[in-house]
């Protein structure tokens, strides 16, 4: 995962910042929820075998 700080403006959203690690304190302690828990809970419960998507080359390999 990583982190993305996104500006929504009236043309549409705008990437400011994408972060090689996801930071979630601020959030968490504004909020007071434990959202990585939240995050990982909802995947577990919405990811669904063989439904990826996958656009240009990759150098992973899909097992079959």
């Amino acid at each position: 995962m990583c982190g993305m700080d996104i500006l929504h403006v009236n043309s549409g959203p705008i990437v400011i910042k994408v972060n090689s690690s996801l930071g979630l304190n601020g959030i968490e302690t504004a909020t007071g929820k434990y959202v990585a828990s939240m995050i990982t809970q909802f995947l577990e419960k919405n990811a669904k075998p063989n439904n990826n998507k996958i656009r240009g080359k990759s150098s992973i390999q899909n097992p079959k």
